[in-house]
C-alpha cells in the first residue's frame, strides 16, 4: 500500500503485517516498510532513516542548493529507531527500539478490508536538526563535534468512534451475511 505523507513530502510504502480485532471489526494493519528510511539521492537523503524535509524545498533560485539558507531539518522514528546506529550512540539518553520504524509501534494504519477506509491511525515522527561546524562556532562552542540532534516528537492518534464502528457491523457486515458471505 502506498501512500502520501505531507509531513515528509513524498509517497511511503506501507507492508500488511496482520489484523486487528476492534469492537467486532477486523481491520488490517500497516506499517512502513523497509524503503520507509532508505538512503534516497531523488529526495537528497544521504542518512540511512532520516527524512530530509529541507532540501530540496528550501533552495535558492533555480533550484541551486548551495544557496539554500537555514539548518537541515529531519523526520525519523522517534530514538532514532530504524536509522543509521552512528546517530543513537552519539548522544545519551536515547532508548533502543524494536525492528525499525514500524516494529516498536511508531506509526501504523488499520484498514477496513471491505471498504479500505482508514478506520485507526498513528504517527510518531521526530524531527531534528544538524549542528554544523559553524552553528557549534556562533551559538554553541561548548559543543565539541557536529550531531544531528532531536528538536521534537509529534505524535497523531485517530480512532473511529464506537458509533461509526457500528455502522460496519448494523450495514455491510449485515448485508454480507444476507447474501451469505
Amino acid at each position: 500500500l502506498r501512500v502520501w505523507v505531507r509531513d515528509v513530502y513524498r509517497g511511503v510504502d506501507l507492508v500488511c503485517t496482520g489484523t486487528q480485532l476492534v469492537e467486532g471489526v477486523r481491520l488490517l494493519r500497516y506499517v512502513p516498510g523497509p524503503s520507509w528510511g532508505a538512503i534516497n539521492a531523488c529526495h537528497q537523503q544521504t542518512i540511512e532513516g532520516l527524512l530530509n524535509i529541507t532540501a530540496p524545498q528550501a533552495v535558492g533560485a533555480g533550484g541551486n542548493g548551495s544557496a539554500a539558507v537555514g539548518t537541515p531539518l529531519y523526520v525519523s522514528a522517534p530514538h532514532f529507531c530504524g536509522c543509521d546506529p552512528s546517530l543513537r550512540d552519539a548522544l545519551d539518553g536515547l532508548v533502543g527500539c524494536a525492528s525499525g520504524p514500524g516494529g516498536d509501534g511508531t506509526s501504523w494504519l488499520d484498514v477496513e478490508p471491505l471498504t479500505g477506509i482508514t478506520v485507526r491511525a498513528l504517527q510518531r515522527v521526530m524531527i531534528s536538526s544538524a549542528v554544523s561546524a559553524a552553528a557549534r562556532e556562533h551559538f554553541e562552542p561548548k559543543i565539541a563535534v557536529s550531531h544531528i540532534l532531536p528538536i521534537l516528537v509529534q505524535a497523531e492518534h485517530v480512532q473511529a468512534s464506537s458509533a461509526q464502528l457500528a455502522q460496519f457491523k448494523n450495514t455491510l457486515y449485515l448485508a454480507l451475511r444476507v447474501k451469505g458471505h
